[in-house]
């Protein structure tokens, strides 16, 4: 079975897990699709890095940016290339060219499958989806729903142009399937569940020992209305109140549109640390290291990948029952949930974890224990290949009784 599997820098340490289990199974083709922007929102720190528009060999490009232990985890893939956009602008005739010279590279492929990961990323490809005629499709659909403070025309717009092309979705939580289902009159067996697996190739850039904190709380990412940061800072003085020298370490750029509140000063000598800027892999590792829990107090979400880093670090995580995140932070076995926009119930959740090593150690193993079922890349492969199967069967026996009835 081939398929060719299309990315982003913004999903790439997903894409890069799935590649190095499901290549084992399939004749697997990793695009990577880039422009001048979006290398600051990938895994890796690539934003010096001058390429030419079109469709490149990764290898030749940007293999030399990476330690031997990285570029294993694609080693196994058939091919890898990059899909280089010289303009920013999803809409404009450079855009809509080099789309249609990646069109033109998955034709020559020939794929049994053409596996997109999210159309939020962008509108390019949805413009030019017209150029793979009949190829089955599937979606990946990491935010069913935009979070709040999040919507843009032109990922509803991108969404509209691919989505009734889309042979089969990809969701990676439950909850979130009936309303998608409903709000954009899909019907449900054309909806498949695969659940994400930690982030482990964060951990290849550990490269000395760093020492765990036994009070110190990480919020990693970008930070957006949706993400809870008045919340988390109510909840820091209420922690600070019981817990002396707690340290808050809030790390991650701020969209454009939006301006994080101040953060408050603490008391009995706790601190809160800002680092508001692009955070690189080495930093990341050091961050997740330190931290003694990672803190999700989303007002809203789907699923999320700093949940899943936390758990290639083994860190608990505490987070708010929005979207498909009690799917991934199991309560009193991977973290604690609280309810959203309640600073009392998240300052109480990150006492009781602090104050408890006994209950953080429990939470630790049941990670480690996990990572090997629930949160394992072998079976997100072997429940992906499954879909592309039932995918292909479907397809199969439509064009045996389309050629009886022709007949």
């Amino acid at each position: 079975m081939r398929v060719v599997y299309y990315t982003y820098p913004h999903f790439f340490e997903s894409a890069v897990m799935l590649s190095r289990t499901i290549s084992l199974h399939t004749d697997f083709h990793l695009l990577l699709e880039v422009s001048p922007t979006s290398w600051e929102r990938a895994m890796f720190d690539m934003r010096r890095v001058a390429l030419c528009a079109g469709v490149q060999t990764a290898s030749s490009t940007i293999g030399h940016h990476f330690a031997p232990q990285i570029s294993e985890y694609w080693r196994n893939v058939s091919s890898f290339n990059l899909v280089v956009h010289t303009s920013q602008k999803s809409i404009h005739p450079a855009s809509w060219w080099t789309s249609r010279l990646a069109m033109r590279f998955i034709r020559h492929l020939k794929p049994d499958i053409l596996h997109l990961d999210d159309p939020d990323m962008s509108v390019r490809l949805a413009l030019n989806n017209v150029e793979l005629g009949q190829l089955p499709l599937i979606l990946n659909v990491h935010d069913p729903s935009p979070h709040s403070g999040e919507y843009s025309w032109r990922k509803m717009l991108a969404r509209r142009l691919i989505f009734p092309r889309v042979t089969r979705f990809i969701l990676h939580n439950e909850n979130q399937v009936e309303t998608f289902c409903r709000e954009n009159g899909i019907a449900p067996d054309r909806v498949s569940v695969v659940r994400l697996g930690s982030y482990e190739v964060y951990r290849e850039w550990i490269s000395q020992t760093i020492k765990q904190g036994d009070r110190t709380v990480l919020f990693f990412g970008r930070l957006s209305p949706y993400k809870g940061v008045e919340v988390l800072y109510d909840a820091a003085k209420r922690v600070a109140e019981r817990i002396p020298n707690v340290r808050f370490v809030v790390a991650g750029r701020s969209e454009s549109k939006y301006r994080p509140p101040d953060p408050p000063s603490l008391s009995r000598g706790g601190s809160i640390v800002l680092i508001p800027r692009y955070i690189g892999n080495a930093h990341l590792a050091e961050l997740f290291e330190q931290a003694t829990v990672v803190v999700c107090p989303y007002l809203d979400a789907t699923q999320s990948g700093v949940i899943l880093t936390a758990y290639a670090f083994n860190r608990p995580v505490i987070a708010t029952t929005v979207g498909g995140l009690p799917e991934y932070v199991l309560q009193n076995e991977t973290g604690i949930l609280v309810p959203p926009d309640n600073s009392r119930a998240l300052g109480d959740a990150l006492i009781e974890l602090l104050l408890n090593p006994d209950l953080r150690t429990q939470f630790q193993n049941r990670i480690r224990s996990l990572k090997d079922d629930w949160f394992s890349w072998r079976q997100v492969a072997d429940e992906t290949v499954a879909v592309y199967e039932n995918v292909m069967s479907s397809r199969s026996k439509q064009l045996t009784k389309r050629s009886k009835f022709d007949a």
